[in-house]
């Protein structure tokens, strides 16, 4: 059996002592910064910030363009000034970066060295262009989210459900065997073994076979219950006989999974943590996926464009954020940072890419901060998505997070969506295994929304998801949000 030791002291660092991968090293890098004391690490976080200016404003077309119209010296830029400076740049969107992608964003340097990566997000994908160092960050998080999970950096017999087919093809289309030993063998055969493209197709076999030991299953397909417990029956029965402790998946499909479990009283004496793979993961879904399950909830967050943003290791909601590699802001609608605990816009800097600086991006989701007094350290609770947050009838926002809690409270919903089809009429579509007392859900989601006429609810056998594979629960057809 392969221990953390092994790895920590021996494999990694022959990784990198044979290969170009630095990324074991980003990794110590990260967890010492994450241990200075709050001066040394806010110090820390300026001088990265105004590294990136500097770089971007000196290479990079749009930017030079957007210094140049801020009256912004790219000389006068250092750590003591470089949060004044940000706040005084644009907020950049998806269009942002894909004007003139990629010769308009990106840095032009060592463009032999590049990989394109493309998100999955709800409102359409980004690609983003990341160098050898970047993807060595992007490693190093995955490790730091693994040791968060299960304290350790060595990953433990995993099942993985993401929310689109492309991230089970994606780095399984590769020439040759799967398997990395057959694979080797295959190599030495062609005689590529020591071709770049084989050593990087090794590390990625190694990284998924060995080190994450993650057996990626295929998205689950909304179906009527019937027709999907079949395939929760099979996933449910391999998580059992191959005695995974990590079940990792889209949240809704930890929650039909879970219900599933409950249906047939299934028992988890493998499963230690169960992990989000992207979308809102509110109080009242946590608690039914936990009480499944029998295994603790690790929060994460991050997105396709940037990687890993916050991770919890506790179960809190409060996310504690990457500030090594983050640079992250609350903002309003009118582009203006909020106060500690008011809600508003996330907004992220990536520290570390430096090959397509990616400054100020406008990610899409609502939260809020709090700064933890005693280590001085930022928690993000996150509101959901921005286009399911709208005003009710009476001017409160509600957000993705008050209505997932409001639907996943009953027993039996396993899914939803509601829409607005005008100013104040609403309708929504439900999911429920069980039988739900369809006027009662009504008139108290009457009462959430605030609204004159009363909503109307149909029971569906199923709810078809976004072109990412997400699923989200507020839709705007009104054309006034």
């Amino acid at each position: 059996m392969i221990t953390e030791p092994l790895f920590s002291r021996v494999l990694f660092p022959l990784i990198e002592a044979t290969t170009g991968t630095r990324f074991w090293t980003r990794y110590q890098e990260i967890l010492a910064g994450m241990s200075l004391a709050p001066e040394a690490r806010l110090q820390s976080q300026q001088q990265k910030l105004a590294s990136l200016l500097k770089l971007a404003g000196e290479y990079v077309e749009i930017w030079q363009e957007i210094f140049e119209q801020q009256g912004i010296a790219i000389d006068n830029i250092d750590a003591s000034n470089a949060e004044a400076i940000i706040a005084r740049l644009p907020i950049a969107q998806k269009a942002t970066f894909a004007s003139g992608f990629p010769d308009r964003v990106t840095v032009k340097q060592d463009a032999d060295r590049w990989q394109y990566l493309s998100s999955a997000g709800t409102t359409g994908r980004m690609t983003v262009v990341t160098d050898f160092a970047k993807r060595d960050y992007l490693r190093a998080a995955e490790l730091l989210n693994i040791k968060l999970a299960i304290d350790s950096v060595v990953g433990a017999p995993t099942t993985d459900i993401p929310p689109s087919a492309c991230n089970v093809v994606c780095g399984f289309a590769d020439e040759g065997p799967e398997p990395l030993l057959e694979y080797i063998v295959w190599c030495i055969k062609q005689k590529r073994l020591f071709d770049e493209a084989s050593i990087s197709d090794m590390r990625g076999r190694f990284e998924r076979q060995v080190l994450l030991k993650r057996d990626t299953y295929l998205p689950l397909d909304p179906a009527p219950w019937e027709t999907l417990s079949v395939q929760l029956d099979e996933y449910l029965d391999k998580i059992i006989n191959e005695k995974k402790q990590v079940v990792r998946g889209l949240p809704h499909f930890l929650l039909w999974l879970a219900k599933r479990a409950e249906q047939r009283q299934l028992q988890f004496p493998h499963v230690t943590a169960l992990l989000p793979y992207g979308g809102l993961v509110g109080e009242a879904l946590r608690e039914r996926i936990c009480a499944a399950f029998g295994a603790s909830f690790i929060n994460f967050y991050g997105t396709g464009e940037v990687g890993a943003i916050g991770g919890s290791s506790d179960g809190s909601d409060l996310l504690e954020i990457y500030e090594e590699i983050i640079y992250l802001e609350i903002l309003d609608e009118h582009d203006q940072r909020v106060t500690d605990g008011e809600a508003g816009r996330v907004v992220i800097t990536d520290l570390t890419n430096r090959a397509m600086p990616i400054i100020r991006y406008d990610i899409g989701d609502r939260g809020y901060c709090v700064t933890d007094t005693a280590s001085g350290k930022r928690r993000l609770k996150l509101l959901g998505r921005r286009q399911e947050a709208f005003a009710n009838g009476t001017g409160e926002t509600i957000s993705a997070r008050e209505l997932q809690n409001f639907f996943f409270a009953h027993a039996g919903i396993i899914n939803f969506k509601v829409e607005r089809i005008a100013a104040d009429i609403y309708k929504a579509s439900v999911v429920s295994v069980e039988d739900v007392d369809q006027r009662q859900l009504e008139d108290e989601l009457h009462t959430l929304l605030g609204c004159k006429s009363r909503p109307k609810i149909k029971l569906v056998p199923f709810i078809t998801p976004e072109t990412s594979g997400k699923y989200i629960g507020f839709k705007d057809l009104s054309g006034i949000y």
